[in-house]
């Protein structure tokens, strides 16, 4: 019942650097050789489509039931193609036992996190988090880091207008204090942030993740005749990851071009979906996201790579998911990629007509199908 062969599809693997139309063989959850695999294995005749590693859902909040951010992950991002994703800070210290016995012991999905600077995390939308560097316990963030570092890869603090409140860049840097400690890197949210994001970026670290690179309002990448702030690029030299995640309102087509233009590419594509947006356009869902860059510019592998093999390596399972590779975990994303032509919008209503949109026919986790188009 666990063994699975994927017929005919043309497989495509960052990783293995597979680009070909050929036979995938999966035995008790993990890929294997074609001798392997039970005579009376499900077959599954993807023939006329693209079979990718399954898909990282790099930026997410599936923190569902106790904030009403929180999606259901199961529900909302296996019939994407996704089976694996990272929640960016839904829960602090006070909560991630929580979170973890209700969501992640529960989901079928690999589900891994940023634990929030905050104690509590976010608990609504209309409350952010308190980040208030005084109240960053530094004992209770390492004892529940230690606990469940099988789950953690990091902590998540938030530098927006709407929270920042009288304390300047002293979050991050509070945060960056407890997280070089663990021996964690950071994310840092910067949206609508009245302090210039040379600051900011003059912080960073080696693997630290700035996220939402895309968004326009208040101080961000571009200055008034449409430069990169040359700190933003002298953090990408030096390992600083950016998150292409898109969210309500924090992508700009325009930005996007302007990034590429000048040559900074995003480490991870996500989405930032909440209960909020799943399925809401501009942003929609990751499939979506991916088709947006791709028209605007990067190549199917680098599309590919920032939902598999990019975010595998931040959550230490590089080699076991996001990837195609003998004995790892049997995780496919099955598409076609629709070329009819379409125009999507961005945050501030440009379009962008696309041409290539990719379409989720079957999600499998660990060998088990999980989610199937009726076509297929």
């Amino acid at each position: 019942m666990y063994d699975l062969v994927i017929k005919n599809g043309h497989v495509f693997d960052p990783s293995t650097k597979t680009d070909e139309v050929k036979d995938l063989y999966i035995h008790e959850g993990q890929f294997c050789d074609k001798d392997e695999v039970d005579p009376k294995a499900q077959v599954i005749d993807a023939e006329g489509l693209y079979v990718f590693p399954g898909l990282i859902e790099n930026h997410c909040h599936c923190y569902y039931g106790a904030t009403d951010l929180g999606i259901q992950s199961d529900l909302i991002l296996i019939p994407n193609g996704i089976t694996s994703a990272m929640d960016y800070g839904s829960t602090g210290y006070v909560n991630f036992h929580d979170f973890r016995k209700n969501v992640i012991d529960h989901s079928q999905m690999t589900i891994k996190a940023y634990l929030s600077a905050s104690p509590t995390g976010i608990i609504a939308e209309k409350f952010f988090e308190n980040f208030d560097p005084d109240r960053m316990d530094e004992a209770c963030i390492k004892r529940c880091y230690e606990k469940y570092k099988e789950n953690i890869v990091g902590i998540k603090v938030r530098l927006g207008i709407d929270n920042l409140s009288v304390w300047g860049t002293r979050p991050l840097e509070r945060a960056i204090e407890i997280a070089g400690d663990l021996g964690l890197h950071v994310a840092v949210h910067v949206k609508d942030s009245p302090i210039p994001v040379s600051e900011i970026a003059g912080l960073m670290r080696k693997g630290d993740v700035w996220v939402h690179m895309h968004q326009s309002k208040g101080h961000n990448f571009l200055d008034e005749n449409g430069v990169l702030d040359p700190e933003i690029l002298k953090a990408k030299e030096r390992g600083v990851l950016f998150d292409g995640a898109g969210g309500r309102n924090s992508y700009s087509f325009r930005m996007i071009r302007a990034q590429l233009e000048q040559g900074l590419k995003p480490d991870f594509i996500g989405t930032d979906i909440v209960s909020f947006n799943a399925y809401e356009r501009p942003m929609f869902s990751l499939p979506y996201m991916m088709s947006v860059f791709m028209a605007l510019g990067l190549s199917m592998e680098e599309v590919i790579e920032k939902v598999t093999v990019a975010p595998a390596r931040i959550m230490g399972m590089e080699n076991r998911i996001g990837t195609i590779r003998k004995g790892a975990k049997g995780d496919l994303a099955i598409m076609r990629i629709s070329e009819e032509p379409r125009i999507l919008t961005d945050t501030n209503k440009e379009e962008l007509h696309v041409d290539k949109l990719f379409m989720p026919m079957a999600t499998v986790k660990e060998g088990t199908v999980l989610y199937r188009n009726i076509e297929v």
